[in-house]
């Protein structure tokens, strides 16, 4: 019979049948010491077991509700798990736990732009400060210019707008979210409905479509119809990776799989 340590290991997540299928084996071996009246080892495994109390267990230091939704992200998202539904009877607490991760993930970007990326973003400013003044005096030159320089202007600027071309990453960097800084799956979604479906519900629900940029939601039977709509089509579409909801996200999932 395997050790519990040999036993639960390879699992991340105890699940209770897991639990349930070890107490069976332990309960037939001893069955079988029993029936093969090995009373000597019986004996002996009577006399190890010493009382517990209240002293002898080392619990484990509380965390907040905040830390361990965070750990248990992260962790889904290092294990390839996502995209997840997290349910809960509470409409506060699914708001609660949504909040927690978008913040997490905020701060994060915050500090990415403070630390590793801080040099770049800075070089990234200076010259696009640069260009604009170029283009800004190409402008007022090509007023008081005649036609033929004129149209040398027009070439010289095109040849700007060209240099001050910017990539994903440089876009994201000066104006957008970081990679880093959310589960949003940007690569693999429509990016036509994503984009109009935080539009729609953007005058509505700001906070919440502030938060399904950052892959996460929450859905409940109080939200306004908009933003359920954007939850639901958002999540099914694979750019929400975590939505917390009430059993109403669960009805709407066994629809769509009837």
């Amino acid at each position: 019979m395997p050790t519990l340590t040999q036993y639960f290991s390879p699992d991340w997540v105890v699940e209770q049948n897991r639990c349930n299928n070890y107490s069976k084996l332990d309960c037939n071996q001893f069955n079988g010491l029993i029936e093969n009246k090995e009373n000597s080892l019986i004996d002996a495994i009577t006399t190890s077991l010493k009382p517990i109390t209240s002293e002898d267990i080392e619990y484990l230091e509380p965390k907040s509700i905040a830390s361990l939704i965070i750990d248990f992200i992260l962790t889904l998202k290092e294990k390839n798990l996502l995209p997840c539904i997290v349910f809960s009877d509470s409409r506060y607490l699914c708001e609660r736990m949504a909040t927690t991760v978008a913040k997490y993930f905020e701060n994060l970007e915050a500090q990415l732009r403070e630390t590793k990326y801080k040099n770049q973003i800075e070089t990234l400013r200076k010259h696009v400060k640069i260009i604009e003044k170029i283009q800004n005096k190409v402008k007022s030159n090509k007023l008081s210019k005649s036609r033929k320089r004129n149209q040398d202007l027009e070439m010289l600027e095109e040849e700007i707008n060209n240099q001050t071309t910017l990539s994903r990453h440089e876009q994201q960097l000066l104006y957008g979210i970081l990679d880093e800084s959310t589960l949003a799956n940007r690569n693999g979604c429509d990016r036509q409905l994503v984009d109009a479906m935080l539009k729609r519900t953007s005058k509505e629900n700001p906070r919440l479509v502030g938060y399904m940029r950052r892959g996460v939601a929450y859905h409940h039977a109080e939200s306004n119809n908009k933003g359920r709509m954007a939850v639901e089509a958002l999540f099914r579409n694979r750019y929400v990776q975590v939505v917390f909801s009430t059993a109403t996200l669960g009805t709407y999932v066994n629809q769509q799989n009837v």
